[in-house]
């Protein structure tokens, strides 16, 4: 599944059918981008996959990386943090991350102690997101 299938599917008005949630992709604010991120482990392969579209749903990068054998969290961790450094490479300072891992998400928000197996990305993050606003 490429981003321009994620987009389809998330972009159509919510179906009724027993059992399915609906998911609806909500842009940023405008002159923002967002910067969807997800990791994944399957048969101890993990591999990342990102899209970064602007306020207006134009796609700005789509793309996936294998990453070997790591577990989920480095994995979701190296989504975030590979995927900011590339919008902020790129000139862009106001960024909606979004992802899926709240474990994640608390790490970067001081919300809860950082495992040390994500310690130093968790760092890399945090200061990456000191060249931008992030949401």
């Amino acid at each position: 599944q490429n981003g321009l299938d994620y987009w389809k599917i998330n972009s159509t008005p919510p179906q009724k059918s027993k059992g399915v949630l609906a998911i609806k992709w909500k842009p940023p604010p405008c002159n923002w981008v967002k910067l969807n991120f997800d990791g994944s482990v399957r048969a101890n392969l993990a591999a990342t996959g990102f899209v970064i579209q602007d306020w207006n749903g134009n796609f700005r990068l789509v793309g996936a990386k294998n990453l070997g054998q790591i577990s989920i969290t480095v994995a979701e961790c190296l989504a975030l943090g590979d995927n900011l450094a590339h919008v902020i490479h790129n000139g862009r300072r106001k960024v909606v991350a979004e992802g899926d891992c709240k474990l994640i998400i608390d790490c970067i928000n001081n919300k809860v102690s950082v495992p040390c197996s994500i310690y130093l990305l968790v760092q890399d993050i945090r200061l990456l997101s000191s060249y931008c606003l992030l949401r």
